[in-house]
């Protein structure tokens, strides 16, 4: 009997490992399924909510080195960015600001970040401020919602389409398609070969008001977002004569979103790719 009992202890003792290896393992099942639930799932109206509280915020830490907005600041505003991001799980946040052609080393025109979820098909928001105006956007793989001083701008769909705040065409502002890809060569940094149209045409109220410059992807360093930068960075968009008030507003809008959204997306995707090697 009391062999028994002996035997059925040391049972139970070996199996102890077993079942904390099991528990273990059932952590971290629930631990996936709860980060993959988290970073699918639609974001309730309050946690977007919170999302653009938390935006703001991270811009107005970057604004005491934004320059007093001028008019020729639309006109001098760079294809140029200085960023950093983090990234948790699908998650990606970035912040940083956009420079002047004329001064890139001076004081920049444009504070930015962003919070989305995927690349490809990214969800999420971006706030950007100059010193005299903000800029929100709801970034949905269905278009972008624009607001501008929290009043609503209106929309740019997928195809480029520009609708107001109703929902009325106005225009279109179609991005050049293709993809970017790299070519590694012996080189630490491998090459980034991106064939695009390095420009593309915003027309509203049936006039070509501006072109908007689509600038090749950023070649990034492996070990962080820094970039190998050329001497000299194009403008961000190119005026075809002065515009109106409501034009100039969809202009900045747009270059803001091409530049620190669409380009620096771009950049984290290449690096991800890269890495993935």
């Amino acid at each position: 009997m009391q062999d028994n009992i002996a035997s059925l202890v040391s049972a139970l003792f070996c199996l102890i490992p077993v079942g904390f290896m099991g528990i273990m393992i059932l952590g971290f099942v629930a631990l996936f399924i709860w980060i993959v639930n988290r970073t699918t799932r639609p974001k309730t109206v309050d946690e977007l909510a919170a999302d653009k509280k938390e935006l703001q915020a991270d811009v107005e830490k970057l604004m005491p080195k934004i320059r007093p907005w001028q008019p020729e600041g639309l006109a001098d505003l760079s294809t140029d960015w200085d960023a950093r991001w983090r990234k948790f799980a699908q998650i990606k946040a970035h912040d940083g600001t956009i420079p002047g052609v004329k001064d890139p080393e001076g004081p920049p025109w444009v504070a930015f970040t962003f919070k989305v979820r995927g690349t490809s098909r990214p969800d999420g928001q971006m706030h950007a401020r100059t010193t005299a105006q903000r800029f929100d956007y709801r970034i949905t793989p269905q278009g972008v919602e624009i607001s501008v001083d929290d009043k609503p701008l209106g929309q740019m769909q997928p195809d480029g389409a520009l609708l107001d705040a109703t929902g009325y065409p106005i225009g279109h502002a179609r991005r050049p398609k293709g993809t970017p890809f790299s070519l590694k060569t012996g080189n630490i940094v491998p090459d980034i070969i991106d064939r695009r149209e390095r420009s593309y045409a915003v027309e509203l109220h049936g006039r070509t008001v501006a072109w908007l410059t689509n600038p090749p992807v950023q070649q990034p360093n492996v070990i962080s977002i820094k970039k190998q930068k050329p001497k000299q960075y194009p403008p961000a968009l190119t005026l075809a004569e002065t515009p109106s008030e409501e034009e100039a507003d969809w202009l900045l809008a747009l270059a803001i979103l091409q530049v620190a959204f669409y380009n620096v997306l771009e950049t984290i995707w290449m690096i991800r790719n890269n890495n993935m090697d």
